[in-house]
């Protein structure tokens, strides 16, 4: 490689992507122009609406005989409007009262009547509220006095809170809110249109063989355009982050009426931590978005593909505005996530350097493996040079041309509409019908559809679904493997229930489910609808098409994490994606490694097979806590089945070399 060829690159990728309007709006004009009209007509229209609803009088109304001093204290409320009705509940209704109240049992009780998808009623419900505490306070204290006791035994003492959070805090925790979130978002827009324009832009425009011409190697070529898309997507973040910080110091929103007196600042160690941790993200980011782009024909197919790239990163933002989310080590493995909850961290000044040091070298690695398989996508010419037509789907099988396996859209598309039917339709024949549900789930709605499929498709089945004969020392490789990693995983559970705590009252319901005797269907149809209809129907799509397909384009370690990733996020259950997902790794190692899908549907079906032994014989599981996570895992334990793990994956490595030799 050489430095003044990639320097020459990027250059002019930057000149070029400076003169693109597109990319100056997004990095330029956005932030500048963007936070302070957003939050000054925000907050006025805002501060206007509740203005207005506050000096608005709720008409409220009333049911049966009210007391002479209730009712005279409803008519005497300026906040309120007494209207007086035969038909309460139907003026509610046509929105003629805002709320009603319903004297019962001479006084015993009362109810509101409200409309809690109305604004105006939910205000009508609070001012009810207060003036039905006055009254009541009202009545105390006249029982009191009555009965000739002190009224102060109402409130035998005072209350009041003290904010101690003081007001750089305060303001760290609204930008903590809104800051990482947008930061995030905007710098991925930043990168968005060049990354796209510099790949797909290139094939449209018919510029991409006249650049590969040219006397730079390959890897110039692409770090050039890397760094180009990463600068710029840098730049993004700092304007966006400099202009959201002036937006808030500069007063042009009005918070602190509402909220108390803040301060919207940032010392320079919080702002250069900020920087650090972006500087990583935006490797990350601009490398997938070049590798999402690599594979468009066009602009217009760019934007088709990145799109639901975009929304995939924008979803870990979302963590932030979860209450009680915190970083911990596990949630600072996550990307994107991780550097969402560590700026709340930094702007409340409560990060600590442990935590710093593991999200930015996450997010490292992470940025390094996403820019080596940018790379060698880009160093592809059939992935560089693609000018087919791409997968079209005829609506008539005769039409369709003979394949050995689906291109990676196709494959993506039978995913998207598994996912869909399990998402619409197992769900409600699971929780109907039970295990004849799931048994219709497997069958019906992941298997049929992919073998419907790839008969539609004319796949050759054997390709396909990877239906190869396996060798005895890949299938004792298998079983030694499987049983390791059903306990690594078990480790992983455990971890993550001490972690996550809130997670062990979604995993008792999976285990009251899964529980065989309580539903009386006995081990061995259990067995066959848990284990053995999971271990064929999931593999045939995951380690069948799904493989097949990516394998063809994607290198051996991107096709197998894609699988197995796809794999964890079909099952729907979000404590359970890691364990699931290593689970997917090693039955997407097997098939890739032996070619033969037998041997993932035999570990499937063990993996599945010795956790329902274990919850069907409680003797069992009650030997061994710690495999069910209700006793700490003992490092003998985890050591050996490190090595069943090891012995398994060496097995199977050791065959497959002696066959092809």
């Amino acid at each position: 490689m050489s430095a003044r060829k990639i320097l020459a690159v990027f250059r002019k990728e930057v000149l070029d992507s400076l003169r693109d309007r597109r990319t100056l709006f997004m990095m330029v004009l956005l932030p500048i122009l963007l936070y302070p009209l957003l939050f000054i007509f925000v907050t006025q229209i805002q501060s206007a609406g509740l203005a207005r609803l506050q000096q608005e009088r709720s008409r409220v109304s009333a049911k049966g005989s009210l007391p002479e001093g209730l009712e005279s204290l409803l008519r005497g409320d300026t906040s309120l409007v007494f209207c007086p009705s035969p038909d309460p509940a139907g003026d509610l209704a046509g929105r003629n009262i805002w709320a009603w109240l319903e004297w019962r049992n001479r006084g015993d009780s009362a109810v509101i009547y409200y409309d809690g998808a109305k604004e105006k009623s939910r205000l009508a419900l609070s001012r009810l509220r207060e003036a039905l505490g006055l009254y009541r306070s009202g009545l105390q204290r006249r029982d009191l006095a009555r009965a000739g006791l002190d009224t102060l035994l109402l409130e035998p003492f005072a209350l009041r809170a003290e904010n101690t959070a003081p007001p750089s805090r305060m303001g760290g925790m609204v930008l903590g809110i809104l800051l990482p979130i947008l930061l995030i978002v905007t710098m991925m827009m930043g990168a968005m249109y060049p990354a796209m324009d510099l790949t797909a832009g290139e094939k449209e425009r018919g510029t991409m063989e006249t650049i590969l011409a040219a006397p730079v190697d390959k890897r110039d070529l692409f770090l050039g355009k890397f760094f180009t898309v990463t600068v710029i997507a840098l730049i993004t973040g700092a304007l966006n982050l400099v202009s959201i910080m002036m937006t808030f110091s500069a007063g042009l929103v009005q918070l602190g009426a509402a909220t108390g007196r803040m301060e919207f600042s940032l010392s320079p160690l919080s702002l250069a931590l900020i920087f650090l941790s972006l500087l990583p993200l935006a490797l990350f980011i601009s490398a997938v978005l070049i590798t999402v782009s690599l594979f468009a024909r066009s602009f217009k197919d760019a934007q088709n593909l990145v799109t639901p790239v975009y929304l995939l990163l924008f979803l870990p933002t979302q963590i932030a505005l979860m209450p009680g989310i915190q970083l911990n080590r596990l949630l600072a493995l996550v990307p994107v996530a991780n550097v969402t909850l560590l700026f709340k961290e930094i702007l409340l000044n409560e990060y600590s350097w442990e935590m710093l040091l593991l999200v930015f070298f996450t997010n490292s690695a992470l940025a390094f493996l996403a820019v080596m398989l940018s790379a060698r996508l880009f160093g592809s010419e059939e992935v560089l040079l693609a000018e087919g037509k791409g997968w079209h789907l005829a609506f008539r099988r005769s039409q369709m041309a003979p394949s050995q396996t689906l291109p990676p859209s196709g494959a993506l598309v039978l995913f998207a509409l598994a996912m869909l039917l399990l998402f619409y339709a197992g769900g409600f024949l699971q929780i109907k019908f039970r295990y004849w549900g799931v048994l219709a789930t497997l069958w019906g709605l992941i298997l049929a559809p992919a073998l419907l499929a790839a008969w539609y498709a004319k796949l050759d089945f054997r390709k396909a679904f990877h239906l190869a004969p396996f060798r005895p020392m890949s299938l004792a490789g298998t079983v030694v493997l499987c049983l390791g990693a059903a306990g690594l995983a078990a480790w992983v559970g455990a971890l993550q229930t001490k972690l996550f705590p809130e997670s062990l009252k979604m995993l008792e319901g999976l285990k009251d489910y899964l529980d065989l005797q309580k539903s009386g269907i006995g081990l061995l149809p259990g067995l066959f609808v848990l284990a053995l209809s999971p271990g064929v129907c999931e593999e045939m799509l995951f380690r069948g098409v799904l493989l097949s397909s990516f394998k063809r384009k994607l290198p051996a370690w991107a096709a197998v994490s894609l699988v197995a990733l796809l794999f964890a996020v079909i099952h729907l259950n979000l404590f359970r994606l890691v364990p699931t997902f290593l689970l997917g790794l090693y039955l997407t190692f097997i098939v890739y490694r032996t070619g033969s899908i037998y041997l993932s549907m035999l570990a499937h079906a063990l993996n599945n097979g010795l956790a329902l032994v274990l919850i069907y014989y409680p003797s069992l599981s009650a030997r061994l806590p710690w495999l069910a996570g209700e006793a700490p895992f003992p490092a003998l334990a985890l050591l050996i089945f490190i090595a069943l793990a090891a012995a398994g994956l060496t097995l199977i490595s050791y065959d497959t070399r002696t066959r092809r030799a």
